[in-house]
């Protein structure tokens, strides 16, 4: 009763057409995929006081733009009191 885990998940796909950006070197319109995962606790530490904590993995990847691809992690920490 006085925490709780949760789980994350998420799939980005964004196409462009002809009438976006196109890329300088390849001449093609966006091709993005994005992907996340990530896990949570939230403990409840007494009468209107609350502690979340998350951490997500990412990753980000546009085929038609050559340097636009990068991952990483954050991680977030809040405690936050209701009154």
């Amino acid at each position: 009763p006085g925490w709780l885990v949760n789980a994350y998940y998420g799939h980005e796909r964004t196409l462009g057409n002809y009438l976006t950006d196109l890329d300088e070197i390849t001449g093609r319109p966006r091709n993005q995929t994005g992907d996340g995962v990530g896990f949570g606790l939230d403990i409840d530490m007494g009468k209107n006081v609350r502690f979340y904590a998350r951490h997500r993995w990412y990753y980000f990847e546009d085929k038609s733009f050559g340097l636009d691809h990068f991952r990483g992690r954050e991680l977030t920490l809040e405690m936050k009191a209701f009154f």
